[in-house]
């Protein structure tokens, strides 16, 4: 720095990190609705004969867990724990390698 010059700080420009942004685009917004309502549509097909089932990832899909997916269910911990096997098994098997997309 020369005599009689003042620096001036950039925010932009101070040395530290910048943070990630961590904003979705909104072409990853419609590539994950494909995505999901293909995926959800290929599970709702394998569970379509079974209405408990149906529930269970309705109610998943609406983010209800523990207590309240119970009163979905119209259940108790041990029905809620049972539906949840039933239902992975039958997508293990319906998916044997994954995600149904």
């Amino acid at each position: 720095m020369t005599e009689g010059t003042t620096s001036i700080p950039i925010p932009a420009n101070d040395g530290g990190l910048d943070l990630p942004d961590d904003a979705v685009s909104p072409e990853d917004q419609v590539l994950a609705r494909i995505f999901y309502g293909a995926c959800l549509a290929r599970v709702e097909a394998v569970i379509a004969d079974d209405d408990e089932l149906q529930l269970l990832v309705m109610g998943l899909c609406d983010g209800l867990f523990g207590r309240k997916l119970e009163e979905a269910l119209e259940t108790d911990t041990k029905g809620l724990a049972a539906a949840r096997r039933r239902l992975a098994n039958r997508l293990r098997k319906a998916f044997p390698n994954g995600a149904p997309v």
